[in-house]
C-alpha cells in the first residue's frame, strides 16, 4: 500500500487495516445466526401481547353472536313494519359474525400450535429460536395482529348496528 498509495499508508497504521480486513471478513462469513436468548424473550414478550389481543377479539365475536340472538327476539315481539330492516341486517349480521367466529377459531388452532412449539423451544432450555421457526412465528404473530384488526373493525360494525337496534327496541 505504502508504494501505490504513500499519503493513505502514513495515515491508517497496518493494524486498523488489518482489524477493519478482519472483521470485514468475520461479517461477510457469519451468515445467519439464530437468535439470541434475549431476543427469545421478547419475542415471547410480543407473542403474549398478540395472544391477549387475539383472545380479547374471539371472544368479542362470541359476545357480539349472543347479543345479535337476543337482539333479533327483542324485535320479533315489535310489528313488523318498523323493524323488519333492522331484524334483515340483524340476520345478515349474525351469518357474517358465525363464518368470523369459524374462521377466529380455525386461527386459534393454528395459534395454539405455534404457541406450543415456542414454549417447547423455551423449555429445551437452549432459548434459541432457529431462523425458520423465529420466520414462521413471526409470520404467525403478524397474521394474529391483522386478523384482530380486522376482528375489530367488524366488531365495531356489529356494535354500531346493535345500537341502532336497541334504539328501536326502545
Amino acid at each position: 500500500i505504502g508504494d501505490q498509495f504513500p499519503i493513505l499508508a502514513q495515515k491508517l497504521p497496518m493494524r486498523f487495516l488489518i482489524a477493519c480486513l478482519t472483521l470485514l471478513i468475520l461479517g461477510a462469513c457469519s451468515g445467519e445466526k439464530p437468535p439470541k436468548e434475549d431476543e427469545v424473550t421478547r419475542f415471547s414478550s410480543d407473542w403474549d401481547s398478540t395472544t391477549a389481543l387475539v383472545t380479547d377479539q374471539v371472544t368479542g365475536i362470541l359476545k357480539a353472536q349472543e347479543s345479535a340472538q337476543e337482539l333479533l327476539m327483542a324485535l320479533d315481539s315489535l310489528p313488523e313494519a318498523p323493524a323488519t330492516d333492522i331484524r334483515t341486517r340483524l340476520e345478515q349480521e349474525l351469518q357474517t359474525l358465525g363464518e368470523a367466529s369459524e374462521a377466529s377459531f380455525a386461527f386459534v388452532n393454528r395459534w395454539q400450535e405455534g404457541a406450543a412449539r415456542l414454549n417447547a423451544i423455551k423449555e429445551s432450555g437452549n432459548g434459541n429460536l432457529s431462523s425458520s421457526d423465529l420466520q414462521e412465528l413471526q409470520q404467525l404473530k403478524q397474521e394474529g395482529q391483522q386478523q384482530a384488526k380486522a376482528w375489530a373493525t367488524q366488531l365495531d360494525s356489529a356494535r354500531a348496528l346493535f345500537e341502532e337496534a336497541r334504539m328501536i327496541l326502545e
